[in-house]
């Protein structure tokens, strides 16, 4: 069954904790009710301004859709941009950027809910306490919403662990000629002498850079590309009394 998304959309511009924030839901495409209207601001079950929707596709997606002959709207991630064609849905991300109108918005997408509420502006908590509590309750704004900075969603990488095996050193070429080729014969596998005793020479080396430990590296890895959809699945209205 599909489920309705969280999602906070941050008004970039914003110059405020309490303006900066608005806590929204994102239903099934069956019911649409959230979207922006024509200058970037959130509405709520408003048909008649409705310019871009936000809903939820049958595969658990966040959807964005430019009605047709509504103002352009361009989706932003990680240096890619792309203005909306007319009703044909896009995929948003978390930390996904959209500009209409002049208007700078952020999506972050929080996951799953059950409640289904009208989008509502987060505010600090309020408090009659002395300045330090107050800067901390604009400090922790973001991360109390569960959203991310600003300074750091704009990151266009990800990190990932890859593991780099160590490199087998190269073995020199055997000496063939004059009386160095007359010496005491070597074990090849040990290194060792007839009489016993050790020597460094490749087969050893390659022992000892086989126990080394393989280290971890830190490398980027990109996010997918903003994905358009024909004829996105959209999710069935559920059974109500008497049939559909």
């Amino acid at each position: 069954m599909v489920q309705p998304i969280a999602l906070c959309i941050e008004n970039l511009d914003a110059h405020t904790p309490k303006d900066r924030y608005v806590c929204c839901v994102a239903t099934p495409g069956y019911d649409i009710a959230l979207g922006l209207d024509e200058k970037g601001g959130v509405i709520w079950r408003e048909e008649e301004r409705l310019a871009h929707e936000l809903w939820v596709s049958a595969d658990q997606q966040l959807m964005l859709v430019r009605r047709t002959g509504r103002p352009a709207i361009v989706v932003t991630r990680a240096g890619r941009s792309l203005s909306l064609p007319y009703d044909k849905p896009v995929v948003l991300l978390d930390c996904d950027r959209i500009d209409v109108q002049g208007v700078h918005l952020r999506i972050h997408i929080h996951g799953e809910t059950d409640q289904v509420v009208a989008p509502s502006f987060w505010e600090p908590e309020r408090s009659a306490g002395t300045v330090a509590a107050i800067a901390t309750a604009v400090a922790i704004s973001a991360s109390a919403l569960g959203c991310k900075s600003s300074s750091t969603s704009t990151s266009e990488l990800t990190p990932a662990t890859v593991i780099h095996e160590p490199e087998a050193p190269q073995q020199a070429p055997p000496v063939e000629t004059g009386e160095a080729a007359m010496g005491e014969p070597e074990d090849a596998e040990t290194g060792e002498n007839p009489d016993g005793s050790q020597e460094e020479g490749p087969a050893a080396a390659a022992s000892s850079a086989s126990t080394a430990v393989p280290t971890p590296t830190t490398v980027p890895t990109r996010k997918p590309p903003i994905e358009v959809r024909v004829h996105p699945p959209k999710p069935v209205p559920p059974r109500r009394d008497g049939g559909y």
